[in-house]
């Protein structure tokens, strides 16, 4: 009677775990499924918050390097830019991969030094984050449209933010970092 009692107690524990297995299992499938749709959302919000700041670099740019020493500042135009890259093509100075890669900046304009009166093109990569590959990105499309043109470039990279090891990259390849903190200093 007292071994009956017990193999009942324990058909009944061993279905409460098959259960509690399943509930478990369930749990770990949802879960799993909220990660993905939090990643999604994640990636989501990060174009939005670089799109933003793209839209931020356009309205604000010369604001934001006010105090840079630059003068005469002006974006260029993707059409204008494409067409000048064409001609270094033409020049042989340039290739079209090349090409390609340096109208993917998310910015280019020029300016002029005040202090030489040189002119110099600007190239500009905007993250919501900035990590180290922006870093790489904008120095080697510097260097490509440096040596192309034979007009010296300025690094800069633009974000909400920036990680530790990026910074560090950027101090390190003389890239200009301006984060909002920066930008309402210098717009001041």
């Amino acid at each position: 009677e007292i071994s009956e009692k017990h193999e009942t107690r324990l058909d009944s524990i061993d279905e409460r775990l098959v259960r509690l297995a399943e509930i478990s299992e369930k749990h770990e499938t949802m879960l799993a499924e909220l990660v993905e749709v939090i990643k999604h959302h994640d990636d989501k919000l990060a174009y939005l918050v670089g799109s933003d700041f793209e839209n931020q670099w356009y309205r604000n740019a010369a604001a934001f390097l006010s105090r840079s020493g630059l003068r005469k500042f002006k974006i260029v135009e993707k059409s204008e830019l494409a067409d000048l890259l064409f001609d270094l093509i033409d020049d042989g100075s340039l290739s079209l991969d090349d090409r390609s890669d340096i109208l993917n900046a998310d910015s280019i304009a020029t300016a002029v030094r005040s202090s030489d009166s040189s002119k110099i093109y600007i190239v500009v990569e905007i993250a919501s984050r900035i990590h180290i590959d922006d870093i790489d990105r904008v120095t080697r499309r510097a260097g490509l449209l440096e040596r192309a043109a034979s007009i010296p470039c300025e690094k800069i990279v633009a974000g909400a933010s920036i990680d530790a090891k990026a910074y560090e990259l950027a101090q390190e390849l003389n890239v200009a970092v301006i984060t909002p903190q920066e930008w309402a200093r210098r717009a001041a």
